[in-house]
């Protein structure tokens, strides 16, 4: 009876040897997970672990079940430095995710309601060095939520194009779009470097608990 259930896992071990796609390849997302490219164009994810990078800048696997282990990964690939704040001080510069702002403005059409509803967030930079007039573009910026969820940037603004030593810039980005609250922890803002001074990507967390929900009459732009 043993040697056939031994006959029976060695069988099904050929078959999902024989059904595995030859030419895929395994990548990481940028939210830290494995994800298998296959030959035929389809993707999945490898397991329900993650990757996150320490400070020391070692690399570490972090287990469905809690748990994490150290691990060897030498795949050359850019990742933004994941922080648990919404705080960061890089050298002669620090930024703050200060505020993250929901607004919402609701209109009724034939007995229907509508919501339209937008994301503002302030970050504020403050720089001990001089810095020149700087244009921001859309794209250097990325919002998300803790569900993977990812809103559009609409617009980008500050109140001075100049930065003098010692003083904060004060950077509104506005992303349209909100979520589905069940299950959202944080908001999170992804941006590139050499954005404002900075020498590698940033990714600045608020928690849910600290943002702002206002309902307003018109968004504001």
């Amino acid at each position: 009876m043993e040697t056939c259930h031994m006959l029976i896992r060695f069988c099904l071990c050929l078959c999902l040897l024989a059904c595995s796609p030859i030419n895929a390849e395994t990548v990481l997302s940028d939210d830290g997970r494995e994800v298998l490219l296959n030959d035929d164009g389809s993707w999945e994810y490898v397991s329900g672990d993650r990757f996150a990078t320490r400070d020391d800048g070692s690399r570490i696997r972090l287990s469905e079940d809690g748990s994490w282990q150290e691990v060897a990964d030498e795949r050359k690939w850019v990742q933004a430095r994941t922080l648990s704040k919404d705080r960061f001080t890089d050298g002669a510069y620090s930024f703050e995710l200060v505020e993250v702002q929901i607004e919402s403005v609701r209109s009724t059409q034939q007995k229907n309601t509508r919501v339209r509803s937008q994301i503002l967030l302030t970050i504020n930079v403050t720089s001990q060095q001089h810095l020149p007039p700087i244009e921001l573009a859309r794209d250097v910026f990325k919002v998300s939520d803790s569900k993977g969820r990812v809103y559009p940037v609409t617009d980008v603004s500050l109140k001075t194009a100049e930065h003098r030593a010692g003083e904060t810039m004060s950077i509104r980005v506005i992303a349209a779009g909100a979520p589905r609250w069940w299950g959202v922890k944080y908001f999170r803002l992804e941006i590139d470097p050499g954005t404002v001074g900075n020498a590698t990507g940033l990714v600045l967390i608020k928690a849910m608990s600290a943002v702002l929900k206002k309902e307003v009459k018109a968004l504001s732009f």
